[in-house]
């Protein structure tokens, strides 16, 4: 096509990758927030958050979990890019979201008390901060990494122009 138009065949995979993402991104967010209620035992009432008691501790976990998948988000985009190398698209994904997940478990161990809404204490005070790096974020990385696999596997006949 002349003029800089793009053909509608070529729209549908970019539709496609862009709804990959968006279900690889919420299924990433769940199960980090899943991770972060397993591992610092939330769901046995382990009062980790004093001043708020269960529902600010619910708060805070699915705030982290979120916090924790936009930052990681670049590395679901760059995954579900249009190579075809299955192999090479699972393990840069978690690699990279587990690379990102480190970079932000170091960075609320070491920020100010000011930061507490996007670093809550409850996660990253003393050693939680190592609990978030060598358990949630290799469980999260874990499961975007699947779910990239997933999004390869379930391509539609049409999308085969790799």
């Amino acid at each position: 096509m002349a003029n800089g138009s793009v053909s509608p065949q070529r729209m549908v995979p970019h539709r496609q990758r862009y709804l990959a993402v968006s279900a690889i991104w919420l299924g990433t967010c769940t199960s980090c927030a899943l991770a972060i209620v397993c591992f610092y035992d939330l769901l046995r009432g382990h009062n980790l958050y004093p001043l708020g008691g269960g529902p600010a501790q619910s708060i805070a976990a699915m705030k982290t979990a979120v916090i924790a998948t936009l930052v990681s988000s670049w590395a679901i985009w760059i995954g579900t890019g249009q190579e075809c190398r299955l192999p090479m698209a699972f393990w840069r994904t978690g690699l990279a979201v587990q690379g990102s997940l480190t970079l932000l478990g170091v960075a609320g161990w070491q920020s100010p008390a000011s930061l507490d809404f996007i670093f809550p204490s409850t996660f990253f005070a003393e050693f939680n901060w190592v609990t978030f790096i060598f358990e949630v974020a290799p469980v999260t990385a874990i499961a975007a990494s699947l779910l990239v696999y997933l999004s390869f596997r379930w391509k539609p006949r049409w999308y085969d122009n790799c």
